[in-house]
């Protein structure tokens, strides 16, 4: 048996470890990319205007921080008018007056048309001109019906057009949310497009994240990303208060160790220790195609939707401009 050579033994060992680490290489997802910079943004936020000019009925709710269900009942203008409208279109619509009437004599013309061709049929009562007008009258009898029941549907498109009007002095919340700003109270004055109600769906809320655009080539929409509320304090510091004259001692005049002590220059911020409730997931949705520097870094911006939970008070966990941190976690890609 021949010995093998030192040297190629560490030639093939060293092909078999290359092999071995592509493979592993192609198996395990791309790293994580961790964001520059994360902030939290509102998604819908909006604020609630009537259609019509008009004096403000209710307003409901009429302070802020309430929550609201989608479809309540928001705005009420006052309708007095528009409603008297609605009911005497909708009288006219149901009155059948005009078409019975037509229809009567029309039937009367038709009978006299018959009588005198049977008659003349017989004795030549009547001369040809007093047949060609009572047949005249026939026609002008089915004309008159038929405007009737034109004149019928024409009033029921103004009784839809008075109701849809009416239903205009009413705004309905279009999504569930919270009352964030009053703008009116019941009693003024209102314009279209003047803003009563603003409602802020806190259900779901935007991270856009600032990421290195090396890293441009492995994000993709539908992409998983890490959402952690910063609680170590690399995002704000706690500023502690003022001393006031009475409670200042030896300290007094050496502002130094006071600001060494807490506020922005605080050697370690103070803030809770993570928990899971401060981690959420979301989904990249939106890959801005235009590239950002700001001090000399490129960066790629890439907005994700997340859902937001609430805490067993009720209370939203998210809100925007909260500090947070960000990971992408790439799905596995093939080549």
């Amino acid at each position: 048996m021949c010995p093998i050579l030192p040297g190629f033994r560490t030639y093939v060992m060293g092909i078999l470890l290359a092999l071995t680490s592509t493979e592993r290489l192609i198996a395990e997802p791309a790293d994580p990319i961790k964001a520059e910079e994360a902030r939290i943004e509102l998604i819908r936020q909006v604020p609630i205007s009537t259609e019509v000019t008009g004096k403000l009925k209710s307003v409901s709710p009429s302070e802020e921080g309430q929550y609201v269900e989608q479809n309540e009942l928001m705005i009420e203008v006052e309708d007095e008018l528009i409603r008297r409208e609605v009911a005497e279109a909708e009288k006219k619509f149901h009155s059948v007056v005009e078409i019975e009437f037509a229809v009567v004599a029309l039937a009367k013309a038709e009978v006299d048309l018959k009588q005198r061709m049977e008659a003349n049929a017989k004795y030549k009562s009547f001369s040809d001109n007093e047949i060609r007008q009572t047949e005249l009258e026939v026609k002008k009898s089915q004309a008159s019906l038929a405007k009737s029941r034109e004149d019928q549907e024409i009033l029921g498109l103004t009784l839809a057009t008075k109701t849809a009007q009416l239903a205009q002095y009413k705004v309905y919340a279009p999504f569930s949310g919270l009352v964030t700003k009053v703008h009116r109270w019941p009693g003024q004055s209102v314009r279209p497009g003047d803003p009563v109600l603003t409602i802020t769906d806190m259900s779901e809320l935007r991270a856009v994240l600032k990421i290195d655009y090396k890293r441009r080539r492995e994000v993709f929409v539908g992409d998983p990303v890490e959402i952690r509320i910063d609680t170590t304090g690399k995002s704000i510091r706690a500023e502690s208060p003022r001393l006031d004259s009475d409670e200042r001692t030896s300290d007094e005049g050496n502002d130094s160790e006071l600001f060494n002590r807490s506020g922005p220059y605080a050697p370690e911020p103070v803030f809770a220790a993570p928990q899971q409730d401060d981690v959420f997931t979301g989904t990249i949705r939106f890959i801005d195609p235009a590239l950002q520097e700001n001090r000399g870094l490129v960066t790629l911006s890439v907005h994700v939707d997340v859902p937001n939970r609430q805490d067993k008070f009720g209370r939203y966990l998210l809100q925007q401009g909260l500090p947070v941190e960000a990971v992408i976690i790439p799905k596995k890609r093939d080549e």
